[in-house]
């Protein structure tokens, strides 16, 4: 199966960056395809976005470690998603957040060179954007 991985500098400390990659509902004001997401409890989420031209909803199972800054995940239902976030201090003040995504397309894009190049486009985008995102409500509370 097709994977990606891909890793950032966010200007907010470790702590910031962690109760921003875990505040799910906020997902859609920087993951570019994410409609919405909901908390459903005991760890999982159920999502609603875009893949490719067609609508898809699914859920997740999520497994968060504040003292390690990870994050990871597994679908549940729907095309496979699987991934994990670890958020590394770098001493001065910033995250490196790295991102590591197992997908299967399943069907949404056909070709596994054409699924793989648009999970990357898709995924360096939601992660300059997540950037964006953190630095901004980082700068908004302080």
């Amino acid at each position: 199966m097709p994977s990606h991985e891909s890793s950032i500098d966010v200007n907010v400390p470790l702590s910031a960056a962690f109760e921003e990659w875990t505040d799910y509902t906020s997902f859609p004001r920087f993951m570019q395809d994410v409609d919405e997401v909901h908390v459903l409890g005991d760890g999982q989420l159920r999502w609603r976005g875009q893949l490719g031209s067609k609508k898809r909803e699914w859920e997740a199972e999520v497994d968060e470690d504040r003292e390690a800054g990870r994050v990871a995940w597994r679908a549940i239902t729907g095309a496979q998603n699987d991934g994990e976030v670890t958020l590394v201090s770098t001493g001065d003040g910033a995250t490196t957040v790295r991102l590591k995504l197992v997908y299967d397309p399943d069907g949404v894009i056909e070709g596994k060179a054409a699924a793989a190049k648009a999970v990357r486009a898709r995924v360096e985008h939601d992660l300059r954007a997540f950037k964006r995102h953190a630095e901004k409500r980082s700068a908004e509370r302080a």
